[in-house]
């Protein structure tokens, strides 16, 4: 973003791999520092850039990936998700 790069820490993925984070976790984040720049009266352009900037790290930060199955929330609630579906056809 325009500033210094001289950084000699952890990268971006060694930093964030142990600490199991899934994309909920990250676009929380996004979105809060997001909506702090816009509060800061900061121009939207520039907000916008941000965002696009840390959804580049995205693949660095998120280390756990969710099957459908585990988002839908197991048997019970696939089964019923599927019912819903076929019933509304």
């Amino acid at each position: 973003m325009g500033g210094d790069n001289k950084y000699n820490g952890r990268t971006m993925k060694e930093a964030h791999q142990l600490l199991n984070l899934d994309n909920m976790h990250f676009n929380v984040i996004k979105n809060h520092l997001m909506e702090t720049t816009k509060e800061s009266k900061i121009p939207l352009s520039i907000v916008n850039d941000v965002g696009r900037v840390l959804e580049t790290f995205c693949g660095d930060i998120v280390s756990r990936h969710y099957s459908l199955y585990e988002i839908v929330g197991g048997d019970r609630n696939l089964i019923i998700t599927m019912n819903q579906t076929l019933t509304a056809c």
